[in-house]
Parts: C-alpha cells; structure tokens; sequence
C-alpha cells in the first residue's frame, strides 16, 4: 500500500510488435524494464505472438498480455491495449518500433513515447525496402501530434526525423543504446593469442553476410577461423558461398544461441565484424566494445557514431568486399593497432554508450512526456 512518502509508482506499458524472437529492441526493452523498477511499474504487451520474447517476460516476472496486432488491424488491437490500460492503470505507453504507429491514432487517452530503432532510406537497400520506409513515414506523419515524444538511436535518426515529421527539437531525443562494462574482466587471452572473427547478425540481406564471407576468401593470413552467430531466412544461401569458396573449415555457422553465450563467444574473439547495408545501433558492436574487441563496420546511416573517431575500429563502405578484407587483414596482423583500438572501445562504453546514460536520459523522456500530459 502507498502512503505519502511512498508514493504508488507509474505504470508504464511496453509494447513490442516484433515477431523474430528476442533482437536488439527486445534487449533495450529489457534492460530499461530492469533499470527502472525502482522508479515505474512495467508492464508487457506482445503485439505478435512472439513466444520467444513472452517466455522471457514471464521468467522476468513482468505482467503480460497479448494482443493480435498488424498494421491492417491497428484498431482492433487498439481496443484491446485500450481495455488493458484501464485495467492496468497505465500512465505512459511506449511503442518500441516505427511499425507501431498506426495504434496511436486510436490511443489518444494516454502520453505515448516510440523508439524508432532503424533509419528511413537507404539508398543501399533498394527500392522495395525505401517504397516501405516511405509508407512508414506517412504514417508517422498522420500520428505526429498523437506521439508525445521520439527516441531516436542516433543524432543521425533524430535528424533525419525532424526533418520528415517537422517537430520541434525537444520532442525527438537521441539516445545512444547503451550497455555496462562487466562487473568482473572476462576470462579470456591476450588479443595477440586470439584469431577468431566474429559475427553476430541475423542471415538477412541487410546485414551484409555474403559481403564478410567473400571477404574472408581474400585474406592472405593463413591463421584465422570465422563463427558467424544467427540464423535466418538466409542461411543455405550464406552456406552455399561458404562451400564455393571452399571455406567449410573455417567458416562455422553457430546458428541463433543464448544470450550469454552470444557474449561469450564475442569476448574471446579477435573482432567483430558487422558489414550491415541498413542498421539501427546494434548492441553487438556495443558488448564487443565492452569487452575490448575491436569492431568492422559499414559507414551507413548512424553507425559512424559508434566508432566517433575512427579509435575502436575500422570503418568501410557497403558491399566494399576489397576494403572489408584490408580492414580484416588490419587486425589480424597488427596486434598493437587492433589492443588500442579495444581499450578505446572499453573507454567509450563508459563515457558515451553506457546502461546508465542510456537510462537516465530515457526516464526523462517518460517524465516530460507524463508532465506535458497533465498540462
């Protein structure tokens, strides 16, 4: 029971429409739910019958609902989140994806805060993908008094955001992604003993797979192996490259593993390599930065921002299959460049892309949003 000096906490409700199991907007949910017990009630709706993620908000502890939810049947699911809140007594609703958007249109009682984890137009994803970025951003455009605030995960994002939805500065925020430093060092060796590259991507398209895997058929150094860990609807086609290249007893398909054993093989890797055509700001660039890996990535849309100066690691541009493999060979063969460039991406964690950053400014958001509310 409350009583004045403790007074009952705000609810808020975390709504996730992703279908693919736990990725990284399921993992940035998770962690600000944590993060922020002390000062919300969380509660969880699945919008998509994933029963990877529910199974984890149950053994979490949060409450759970679920409703059917596409953007064809935003109404009817919009009545359902309707009842819900009521029931819940929710303060704030947080939509965790651009897809969400048409549900606002028919959630007007409550302040609603989104996170848009990816960008708009890529021009190297095509014309089907920016065809559907487009139909997004009118969507966007049709709720844009009805979203109370935007969390974008990069300056890039937020700018981009302004621009097509024409708000005012204060209510698009960038906040960087962010993840804590481990408690105790890693058991691993020296990065001079280590030769692993890895990769921690779903096998789609835009997550440039193909590009590392030709890449890796133009290294030059003879002590390498590769694990490639995720799964996806690009799997036989990535296996097929690596058989034509006669790559087989280097190349190791981990498929999708636990969460920890995703960190567990990033940390005893040489690097992380994530040759993305089209990305938000990953998390696995992030722990491989925690735990002093350096990191390869694509020069597209806000990952520059990860890597701010070029000292945690090797930007190169998309489908540059040439640049990719130098940036490979870089880090294999120079342990002096590839020790720095880990040491500095351990140093930004906790000065730029840290948990509690990335908490702190997202409980502002929720706090502005709940006060320009009852005003």
């Amino acid at each position: 029971m409350s009583s004045p000096l403790h007074p009952p906490k705000q609810r808020l409700l975390y709504f996730s429409s992703n279908y693919r199991g736990v990725g990284g907007g399921e993992t940035y949910l998770f962690a600000l739910a944590h993060e922020l017990a002390h000062d919300f009630a969380i509660n969880f709706v699945d919008g998509a019958g994933n029963e990877a993620l529910c199974e984890r908000i149950k053994l979490q502890g949060y409450p759970l609902a679920q409703v059917d939810y596409s953007v064809t049947s935003a109404r009817r699911a919009a009545v359902a989140l309707r009842k819900l809140c009521r029931e819940w007594q929710i303060d704030c609703i947080h939509l965790n994806s651009r897809r969400d958007a048409p549900l606002a249109y028919f959630l007007d009682e409550w302040p609603i805060v989104m996170t848009i984890h990816t960008n708009f137009f890529a021009p190297t994803m095509g014309l089907t993908h920016n065809l559907r970025s487009l139909l997004m951003l009118a969507l966007l455009r049709g709720v844009r008094q009805r979203i109370t605030r935007y969390i974008t995960v990069s300056h890039y994002s937020a700018q981009r955001l302004r621009q097509f939805l024409g708000l005012p500065a204060e209510r698009i925020v960038a906040i960087y992604n962010g993840v804590n430093l481990p408690l105790t060092p890693p058991d691993q060796l020296p990065l001079s003993q280590r030769s692993t590259i890895c990769c921690v991507a779903r096998l789609e398209a835009s997550k440039g797979v193909e590009f590392l895997i030709r890449a890796l058929a133009r290294l030059t150094s003879s002590t390498w192996s590769c694990q490639i860990v995720g799964d996806g609807p690009d799997y036989a086609r990535l296996t097929d490259l690596v058989a034509q290249h006669q790559l087989q007893n280097r190349v190791t398909f981990m498929g999708a593993l636990p969460y920890q054993q995703v960190l567990d093989q990033v940390q005893h890797a040489r690097m992380l390599v994530l040759p993305s055509l089209y990305e938000g700001f990953p998390y696995a660039l992030l722990e491989a930065m925690s735990v002093g890996v350096p990191i390869i990535t694509t020069n597209v849309l806000g990952l520059p921002e990860i890597i701010p100066e070029g000292k945690n690691g090797i930007l190169v541009a998309p489908r540059d299959v040439v640049a990719l493999a130098q940036a490979i060979q870089t880090l294999l063969t120079n342990d002096q460049q590839a020790l720095a460039m880990g040491q500095e991406g351990r140093r930004l964690v906790t000065t730029r892309f840290s948990l509690h950053q990335m908490v702190a400014q997202t409980r502002q958001v929720y706090l502005d949003a709940l006060a320009d509310r009852q005003h």
